[in-house]
């Protein structure tokens, strides 16, 4: 091994520590009292945590209301973004102003957010707030992702099916839509990322107790925090990890399909 590769191999061991410090480690301290009875006499009671967990009304509430949280929030904020940076691309709209314009919702904090939301609410329309929450903070970044996808894209393309009498809608359904597509994926799975990090404005807004229609899984995992129910809180936890790893699996492998082709 040479000295570069020493170099390397040190400076990856930083990052490589941290993360095993600060996930792997509390994960597997997670996935070991998820199947003990309690923390205090500790008898193993293998998955009957986790079938307790999955029998109860309210995890799968939340299961069922994160799950269409998720699904139509991320199909909102791919359609609006990609069809926003079409418009910006397409009119040269993409400056350093405008750029710094968009990505300031997501960089404001939620603490100031959340209180002009909170004023804007209307009776009757909690769940709306939540999803103009997330499209607000997020919809200017996937925009300026966009953009930027769009821009790497050969411009001799578009020559030669202007040339050859293609429309608007040909093109983008032609040379766009197919170079982007593995893109799309990408920036589908960080969007369902990013979602997940919604329950800290639906917390400050309705607290550990919300509607019945935005009760998430975090707020679960939080109220069995909060109960000192530290067996039923890991076992939920072990369930969202797995579920987001085999969802991260399946959208990887989508990616390096649609990649290949």
């Amino acid at each position: 091994m040479n000295r570069s590769s020493k170099r390397w191999m040190w400076l990856a061991f930083f990052p490589m520590s941290g993360f095993f410090i600060f996930y792997i480690l509390p994960l597997s301290y997670a996935a070991y009292y998820s199947v003990l009875d309690n923390s205090i006499s500790k008898i193993y009671v293998g998955l009957g945590n986790y079938a307790q967990v999955l029998q109860n009304s309210f995890f799968r509430l939340s299961v069922s209301n994160t799950l269409e949280l998720l699904g139509i929030s991320v199909v909102l904020l791919i359609s609006f973004s990609f069809s926003l940076a079409l418009f910006v691309h397409s009119y040269q709209m993409h400056n350093g102003f405008l750029q710094a314009a968009l990505l300031l919702p997501f960089m404001m904090p939620s603490v100031a957010v959340v209180p002009i939301f909170e004023l804007l609410s209307l009776p009757g329309s909690i769940r709306l707030s939540v999803y103009g929450i997330f499209l607000w903070k997020h919809l200017g970044l996937f925009t300026v992702l966009f953009v930027a996808v769009r821009s790497s894209i050969k411009q001799d393309y578009y020559e030669l099916a202007k040339m050859d009498g293609a429309t608007r809608l040909q093109t983008l359904l032609g040379i766009t839509f197919p170079i982007m597509l593995p893109s799309l994926g990408f920036m589908a799975i960080i969007a369902a990322v990013y979602n997940l990090r919604v329950f800290k404005e639906v917390y400050l807004l309705y607290g550990s107790y919300p509607d019945k229609s935005i009760y998430l899984l975090q707020h679960y995992v939080n109220n069995q925090f909060s109960k000192l129910n530290y067996s039923m809180m890991t076992a939920s936890g072990m369930i969202l990890v797995s579920c987001l790893a085999c969802a991260l699996l399946i959208g990887y492998l989508a990616y390096r399909r649609c990649k290949a082709k």
